[in-house]
């Protein structure tokens, strides 16, 4: 609103009004989360927030039953016990956004995005949070997590290589438990533009069916790679007695490079990578029309709910095997089925769901695109750094057996985890992100804002109150 010379007192001062709450609606967008993406996809960060909300309920739950709390009815139970399964949303979703860029390329033939700036943008987002969270919680621990002996564990959490020692993962399972799955991240982030060059050669110039043969078949053989290392990791432990990575003769080096402690997950990330090239086809280029898309995406969904639901049970009710308990926080007890298949299985369906979100009935991304989740969302990397301390500092508080502690652990543990999260992300992710957002190649750009989409792919806006730069 501008106003002339000759204005009224009354336009004056309507002028004054506006100007003060735009200045403060600029300032304020210095504190209001966004993810720093080139073009953000607001269902995305509503699945996020289921993800994170899993892996917390999850805790709170384990937490609570170490204090002999009622935690309420045994289905509600058994969800929450299931709930490190958030964990595999995230990596999905990971494959999904970061192989985006790439599938954007390869379909179109334009120059692949700068390897040397997607490493850059990877480390801006993962690394300043957690080398502040590691060293805050070494030193709020206590030295003798420091001792000599733990020099090399101490190297490798610090160098995101700690899924790939028995030893490390020890130190990480008393700092901070939830580390292992950055290692994984980080992993991946590091093969993942040579994985999609291998994919660019072999797919070459074709096209049509020819061409979704060939991706088919790269993403395949990413899924039998990974869930053939799994069941070379079942056999060792299963059948030999062997701690993998620390079996003889050079055995063990060479699965903790393919492998790890507990995966690389690469047959996850191969069905979110998957996913964004079913996302370019039939959302960007319009190639499936809504209401076939709606139609598959509804199957999508009834799908990824039974399969849950299954999955559920698979894991809550299936006598478990004796023998393992000391090494249930890796191997499971549920046997070498649930080693191989469970984490990919339980992936095949949050990747079901997550297709039904962003491509099925509009009602569910509408659903996943309202405001509270999307902050939930795009603040749950602090969150996920952030919310084990604090379940179990706040849960050291609750007596044994209390009445309604259940319930006053989770709300206590929440409203300081919105708190303080949202401070985490203002102060320590937000200053990283301009130059992330800064780091994107032209030719990426140039991709995502050329990409033809439907009013699905464009990000919904929050309310004014809370604006998404």
């Amino acid at each position: 609103m501008s106003v002339g010379v000759g204005a009224s007192p009354g336009e004056k001062q309507a002028g004054n009004i506006l100007r003060w709450f735009a200045a403060r609606r600029k300032a304020l967008k210095r504190f209001i989360p966004s993810s720093g993406a080139v073009r953000e996809i607001a269902a995305v960060d509503g699945l996020r927030a289921l993800a994170i909300v899993l892996v917390v309920w999850h805790h709170l739950y384990t937490r609570a039953a170490s204090r002999q709390l009622s935690t309420g009815p045994k289905l509600l139970g058994a969800i929450a016990n299931f709930g490190f399964s958030g964990v595999d949303l995230f990596f999905v979703l990971s494959g999904f956004l970061l192989f985006l860029p790439f599938a954007r390329s390869i379909l179109s033939g334009a120059p692949f995005p700068s390897t040397k700036q997607f490493y850059y943008r990877r480390a801006l987002r993962i690394l300043p949070l957690y080398l502040f969270a590691v060293a805050t919680l070494l030193i709020f621990q206590g030295a003798d997590l420091l001792h000599g002996g733990r020099v090399v564990p101490l190297l490798l959490t610090v160098l995101l290589l700690q899924d790939t020692t028995h030893a490390s993962m020890v130190l990480v399972q008393q700092v901070n438990i939830v580390f292992w799955t950055l290692a994984i991240e980080w992993q991946f982030y590091l093969v993942l533009p040579w994985l999609a060059r291998g994919i660019r050669t072999f797919v070459g110039h074709a096209s049509g069916r020819r061409l979704s043969r060939r991706f088919a078949i790269a993403l395949g053989a990413l899924i039998v790679l990974g869930l053939g290392t799994r069941v070379v990791y079942a056999i060792a432990h299963y059948q030999f007695g062997l701690y993998p990575v620390d079996a003889p003769h050079g055995i063990g080096i060479v699965l903790a490079i393919i492998s790890g402690v507990q995966g690389k997950y690469i047959e996850t990330f191969a069905l979110g990578m998957g996913l964004s090239v079913i996302y370019i086809v039939a959302v960007e280029r319009r190639q499936l029309s809504r209401g076939i898309a709606g139609l598959y995406g509804s199957g999508a969904l009834i799908a990824a709910l039974a399969g849950l639901a299954a999955c559920v049970y698979w894991y809550s009710w299936t006598p478990k095997e004796s023998g393992h308990d000391a090494n249930s926080w890796i191997f499971g007890t549920l046997g070498p089925w649930w080693l191989v298949l469970g984490a990919w299985v339980v992936s095949v369906c949050f990747a079901l769901l997550t297709f039904a979100v962003l491509m099925g009935p509009w009602i569910l991304h509408w659903l996943f695109s309202l405001a509270p989740l999307r902050y939930i969302g795009i603040i749950s990397y602090s969150i996920y750094v952030w919310h084990l301390p604090i379940v179990g500092s706040i849960g050291s508080t609750v007596p044994y057996q209390f009445p309604m502690g259940y319930l006053s652990l989770a709300t206590k543990v929440w409203i300081v985890v919105l708190i303080y999260c949202s401070a985490s992300y203002v102060i320590i992710e937000r200053p990283f992100l301009s130059l992330r957002r800064a780091a994107h190649s032209q030719s990426e750009v140039q991709l995502a804002k050329q990409a033809t989409v439907d009013k699905r792919a464009v990000p919904v806006p929050l309310p004014a109150s809370v604006p998404v730069s």
